[in-house]
């Protein structure tokens, strides 16, 4: 948020002294400064008599101003007011500087709704292949992959997996989502990955137990929670990482059934340009998958697309659903700037903190 912007007025920062600083430098005496306050409709009536110090006085102008919206107003009116000033330069760099776009009325954390724009149709897949499975009874574990460009934002996809996904399968589950951190590393091995997981849920005793034993503790441990760890697609591209991931898949296996059953999601992120394309990387890793089909219920991975402007009346519709306000104007401005093409999600969020010019 702009100082010009901010409310309350952000006293606490550096620009917030220093125009604090100039509007009592400029603004010395009582009535003028009063005067020049009510003229952006602030209250005579609630500010003190004196004495008080022309700081003081501002502390108390600023916070009414800010209230109604009128510092940047201010800013300007002092500005125009004296153009030779030697303050004049502080103050044109406050007022470039621009507050990000509202985009719900009440300002919520825009960050925790974009996980809702797209992603219906990889939504939709995963649901459907599992559409048969329904616990209880006990289910075998379940494996599922999700390809995505780094800039997909794809963690912001998880709670849409967990409610339109997992619940489909065990309602009164929670589904937590445990991330975990996969080792770049191949001489670490997919057994040691499981142990690391084990730590976590059974204590480090669980490193005394055979790894047939471990599992069979491990199972009730992770069932109706959601486990997670994303492997690189140039590490993915090492045949020993594949044979990894294939250990590990068997070991995920050993799980063995239960109501609700324990989920693994597997993401391979795509970082750089210079890797294989995520269409190159969804054989292999189908081919991964399909090898550990039987002790396990396997979900064909599914890929993150890109978005386009089509999603916007969708994500409107979600949105309006969970009650929120809508500011039309920016959601206008957003939907309008994304409608030459294809984009990924990161777009949309650093243009949604940014600037709108309307």
């Amino acid at each position: 948020m702009a100082v010009v912007d901010d409310s309350p007025f952000p006293f606490h920062t550096e620009k917030g002294k220093e125009l604090h600083r100039v509007f009592a430098g400029n603004y010395v005496d009582y009535d003028t400064a009063l005067s020049f306050a009510a003229s952006f409709g602030v209250d005579q009536l609630k500010i003190p008599r004196p004495p008080l110090s022309p700081w003081e006085l501002w502390a108390k102008l600023l916070s009414e101003l800010a209230i109604l919206g009128k510092v940047r107003a201010a800013v300007e009116a002092m500005r125009e007011k004296w153009p030779n000033n030697p303050h004049v330069p502080f103050l044109k760099l406050l007022l470039a500087e621009q507050s990000a776009p509202i985009l719900f009325e009440d300002e919520s954390e825009l960050y925790d709704y974009f996980g809702w724009f797209d992603r219906v149709d990889e939504s939709d897949e995963l649901a459907q292949a599992l559409r048969d499975y329904e616990a209880p009874p006990p289910l075998r574990p379940i494996v599922m992959g999700i390809l995505a460009e780094v800039t997909d934002e794809h963690p912001l996809f998880i709670p849409r997996l967990k409610m339109e996904v997992l619940s489909r399968i065990y309602p009164n589950a929670a589904w937590p989502d445990d991330y975990t951190p996969w080792s770049k590393k191949t001489d670490i091995t997919a057994e040691w990955e499981m142990r690391k997981i084990a730590r976590k849920k059974l204590g480090n005793d669980s490193d005394k137990i055979k790894i047939e034993g471990l599992l069979e503790k491990l199972g009730p441990a992770l069932a109706g929670r959601s486990t997670r760890f994303e492997i690189r697609v140039e590490d993915f591209q090492q045949p020993d990482m594949r044979g990894k991931l294939e250990e590990f898949l068997t070991l995920w296996g050993g799980l063995g059934p239960h109501a609700p059953p324990p989920v693994l999601c597997v993401v391979l992120v795509r970082y750089r340009n210079e890797d294989a394309s995520l269409a190159e990387m969804q054989a292999s890793v189908q081919s991964v998958f399909k090898k550990v089909g039987g002790p396990s219920i396997a979900v064909p991975p599914v890929t993150l697309s890109a978005c386009d402007a089509s999603n916007f009346e969708g994500w409107q519709a979600v949105l309006k659903e969970m009650g929120k306000k809508i500011d039309q104007k920016t959601y206008d401005a957003l939907r309008k700037h994304f409608s030459s093409g294809p984009f990924r999600l990161r777009d949309l969020i650093d243009r949604a903190r940014q600037p709108i010019n309307f």
